[in-house]
């Protein structure tokens, strides 16, 4: 990957890697591009519910709940969907199996800068998600 596409996704997705980092161009990141535009549509989709729920005269707090139960539902059901039907495929190799592993984890790494994005954008405080 060159300088440009690499800087991209540094800028549009939360991943450091000081090694990765200080290597040479072309860079390669250790999960495919997927993972990275699957998180920046989960933030898209979460900046819709929150005009979706613009109009419904909703608490801050109320807004905060639904748009964390639709996002965590959009990444368990939706995403976990996804993912079944594509290991069920009798085509799908060994390596493409580790890929899908490695890239689920990537996403799941993601959960806590989901979390701050959601808090960031519904005005709530950060002491107010494990409640």
């Amino acid at each position: 990957m060159g300088e440009e596409e690499y800087n991209e996704t540094i800028q549009n997705f939360p991943y450091s890697d000081p090694t990765l980092e200080n290597s040479a161009f072309p860079r390669r990141f250790p999960f495919s591009l997927m993972v990275p535009r699957v998180y920046q549509q989960v933030k898209e989709f979460v900046v819709a519910s929150l005009k979706y729920t613009e109009e419904l005269n909703l608490s801050q707090t109320e807004v905060d709940d639904m748009i964390r139960k639709s996002t965590n539902l959009l990444l368990t059901r939706t995403l976990s969907g996804c993912l079944s039907t594509l290991i069920q495929k009798q085509n799908v190799g060994l390596l493409q199996l580790i890929q899908i592993t490695i890239n689920t984890n990537y996403l799941e790494h993601t959960n806590a800068y989901l979390e701050e994005y959601i808090c960031g954008i519904t005005g709530l405080v950060k002491f107010l998600l494990n409640t």
